[in-house]
């Protein structure tokens, strides 16, 4: 960057921060409430007997959640910076992994057995992927496991036979926000969660199939679409 660019850039951050002043301290605050109630932890302790022992899902819930925490940063950093698109591409993530975390803490027993079949095929697929690219040494074969074939068909069945699934099972998100939608709390809030998955998750994934038909739209107006989206995973 150069000096004059340098300087647009900050003048783009003072503007956003002086207009959105409001949005950017309720997402700080959030953010301070989320960590908080997690550090120090106080829930029950996490054992585990060897290091290449499965996780529980008290470990995935803490993994998914270290995950968002570090998506959520980054969206806001972006927000901040005027890169409101790119803040709404990672916002979609967070909807999904506060859905999955939901999914994980209703079916613990469920998950343990599913999370790490669901990374096995994931390196299985890649694997396959890397051989067929031409990028490997003559003779050299791609890391992956060693799956026996019943394994694979009940993972192709579980997860798609090219992966396409969520690791939970579910064909898509909206079949696992019908399933977690149940334990959601109050008419209202159901509704509030369904909202959120037909509009403002709706509206983020657009930003990665298509140029946005409002794209003649100020700057603000994007930056307060991400806030919104920004809250989702931590109603």
């Amino acid at each position: 960057m150069n000096e004059t660019s340098d300087r647009d850039a900050a003048e783009v951050e003072q503007q956003i921060a002086d207009a959105f002043k409001q949005e950017l301290s309720a997402c700080a605050d959030l953010e301070s409430f989320a960590v908080s109630a997690l550090d120090p932890w106080q829930g029950r302790p996490i054992r585990k007997v060897a290091a290449e022992e499965p996780p529980a899902a008290d470990e995935i819930l803490c993994l998914l959640f270290a995950r968002a925490t570090k998506t959520y940063k980054a969206a806001l950093l972006l927000a901040r910076q005027g890169y409101g698109e790119q803040a709404a591409m990672l916002n979609r993530s967070l909807f999904e992994g506060m859905a999955v975390a939901h999914w994980v803490a209703a079916n613990e027993e469920e998950a343990a057995k599913r999370f790490l079949r669901g990374w096995k095929f994931d390196q299985y697929l890649l694997a396959r992927v890397l051989e067929g690219t031409g990028w490997l040494e003559e003779g050299a074969e791609a890391p992956g496991p060693d799956l026996s074939d019943a394994e694979l068909g009940e993972m192709r069945k579980d997860f798609g036979a090219y992966g396409q699934n969520l690791w939970t099972g579910h064909a898509n998100l909206r079949k696992l926000v019908d399933e977690i939608e149940a334990d959601w709390g109050n008419k209202d809030e159901r509704r509030l969660l369904r909202n959120f998955l037909r509009v403002v998750n709706r509206d983020n994934t657009s930003f990665f199939t298509r140029r946005h038909q409002d794209s003649q739209k100020p700057p603000a107006v994007w930056q307060t679409m991400a806030y919104m989206s920004l809250s989702a995973p931590h109603l």
